[in-house]
C-alpha cells in the first residue's frame, strides 16, 4: 500500500514538473515575442518605409534560419546524443562543432547579406556580430534542457526582451535597424555566461565525434529546408513583388505567426522529455500528446480569425487596408505551420532520422511548385493557399511517420 501511495506521489510530483515547464517555456517565449511583435518591429515599421522594413524582414529572416538551422540544430543533437556520452563517461566535440559552424555560417551570411542586399560597413557588422552570438547562444541554451531549468531560461529570454526593448531608442538615432537584435543578443549572453558552465566544456574530440558529427550535418541540412521555408514568403516574394508585398504578407500573417511562436515551445520542452532515459513512449500516448496540440490549435486558430483584424490594425495603421483581404487565410495557414513543429520532435526522437530528410526535401519542393504556380496565377493571394496546403499535407505527414515509427518500436520490444 505504501509503495502505491509513493507511486502515486511521484507521479502528481512528475505531472506538475512537466505543467510547470510548459508554463516556464510559454512564459519566456511571451517576454521574446511581445517585445518583438508587439513593440520592435511594429516600431520599425513606422520608422521606416514599407520597402526598407520589407528588407529588414527578409534579412532577419535569413539571420534566423542561420541561427536556428546552425545552433538550435546542435542544442537537438546534444539532447539526442547525451545518453551515449554519458554511458562512456567522455565530454567534448560539441564546442570544435560550435566554434567551426558558426565561424563558417556567419561568413556565408554575411556573403549573402553584402552581395544580395547591398549591406556594407558598420550595418554589415552589427549583424554578423549578431548572427555569430545568436548560434552560440541558440547551442548554450541546451544547459537549461539538459537539466530541466526552464526558470533559468525564462531568465535569459526576459533580459533578451529588455535588450530589444532598450535598442529601439538607440535604432531610429542613428537610423541602423539592427541596434536592438544585437542588444537583445547581448544581454542574453551575459545571462548565459552567468547563469551555465557550458563555455567551460574541453574542446577536444571523443570517438562520438564521427557520429555526431553525421547526426548534426543531417539535422543542418533538414533545418535549413524547413527553417528556410519558414521565411519563404520573404525569400520567395521579395526578389518577385518586392519589400512592399513582404511587408503586407508579414503584417497579413501578424496574428496567427504571433500565436504559432507561443505554442510552439511545447516542441522543446517535449524533446527534453524524450531525451530522458526514463521517458517510453507508446502509440497511445502519441495519440494523446497529438489529440491535445489539434485542440490547442483549434482554440488559437478560432483567437487569430477574431483577433487579427483589431490587433493588425492597432499596430500596423499603414498597412492593415492593403492585408485585409489575406488575414483569415495567412494566419490559419501559419498556426498549422505551428502545430506541425509542436509535432515533429516525436518523429526526430523515435524515427529513423533521415525521415527528417525525406519529409523536408517533400515539403520543400511541393511548397516550391504550388506556390510559384498560383502566386503566379492569382498573387498573393494564391500564395496564401499554397502555403496553407502545404503546411497541412507536412502535418498529416509527420503524424503518420509518427505513428509507424512508435508502433514498431514498441511492437519490437515484445518480439
Amino acid at each position: 500500500m505504501g509503495h502505491i501511495i509513493l507511486k502515486i506521489r511521484n507521479s502528481i510530483g512528475s505531472g506538475k514538473k512537466i505543467i510547470t515547464d510548459f508554463g516556464y517555456n510559454i512564459l519566456a517565449t511571451i517576454a521574446v515575442t511581445a517585445a518583438l511583435q508587439l513593440v520592435v518591429y511594429p516600431y520599425l515599421a513606422v520608422c521606416f518605409s514599407g520597402e526598407i522594413y520589407g528588407q529588414l524582414l527578409t534579412i532577419m529572416g535569413v539571420a534566423n534560419v542561420f541561427i536556428s538551422s546552425l545552433g538550435g540544430s546542435l542544442n537537438n543533437v546534444r539532447l539526442l546524443q547525451k545518453d551515449s556520452y554519458n554511458e562512456r563517461n567522455v565530454t567534448g566535440d560539441f564546442s570544435l562543432l560550435l566554434i567551426g559552424f558558426s565561424a563558417i555560417g556567419t561568413l556565408i551570411f554575411g556573403m549573402i547579406i553584402s552581395i544580395q542586399f547591398r549591406v556594407l560597413g558598420w550595418p554589415l557588422f552589427i549583424l554578423l556580430l549578431m548572427v555569430c552570438i545568436g548560434i552560440i547562444e541558440g547551442y548554450w541554451t541546451v544547459a537549461y534542457r539538459i537539466v530541466i531549468n526552464y526558470k533559468a531560461y525564462l531568465i535569459y529570454n526576459v533580459l533578451m526582451s529588455i535588450g530589444y526593448l532598450v535598442g529601439i531608442f538607440i535604432a531610429k538615432q542613428i537610423n541602423i535597424w539592427s541596434i536592438p537584435f544585437i542588444l537583445g543578443e547581448f544581454f542574453a549572453l551575459l545571462f548565459l555566461i552567468k547563469s551555465t558552465l557550458i563555455y567551460k566544456e574541453p574542446f577536444k574530440i571523443t570517438p562520438l565525434f564521427p557520429k555526431t558529427l553525421k547526426i548534426y550535418v543531417i539535422l543542418i541540412g533538414t533545418n535549413l529546408i524547413v527553417n528556410a521555408v519558414n521565411y519563404l514568403d520573404r525569400f520567395f516574394l521579395y526578389p518577385i513583388l518586392g519589400g512592399e508585398q513582404v511587408s503586407i504578407y508579414t503584417v497579413s500573417s501578424f496574428v496567427g505567426k504571433s500565436i504559432g511562436l507561443l505554442v510552439t515551445p511545447i516542441a522543446g520542452v517535449l524533446l527534453s522529455y524524450y531525451a530522458q532515459s526514463t521517458f517510453k513512449m507508446t502509440v497511445k500516448r502519441y495519440w494523446t500528446i497529438n489529440g491535445i496540440t489539434l485542440v490547442v490549435g483549434g482554440v488559437a486558430g478560432i483567437l487569430a480569425v477574431i483577433l487579427s483584424p483589431w490587433v493588425t490594425g492597432i499596430l500596423y495603421p499603414t498597412l492593415i487596408e492593403d492585408a485585409r483581404q489575406y488575414l483569415w487565410l495567412a494566419n490559419i495557414a501559419s498556426l498549422i505551420g505551428a502545430l506541425a513543429n509542436i509535432l515533429a520532435p516525436s518523429v526526430l526522437k523515435f524515427a529513423n532520422i533521415f525521415w527528417q530528410i525525406i519529409i523536408q526535401l517533400a515539403y520543400v519542393v511541393i511548397y516550391l511548385g504550388m506556390g510559384y504556380l498560383l502566386l503566379l496565377n492569382y498573387g498573393l493571394l494564391g500564395f496564401c493557399v499554397a502555403t496553407l496546403a502545404v503546411n497541412l499535407i507536412r502535418m498529416l505527414f509527420l503524424m503518420l511517420i509518427g505513428h509507424i515509427s512508435i508502433r514498431n518500436s514498441v511492437f519490437k520490444q515484445y518480439v
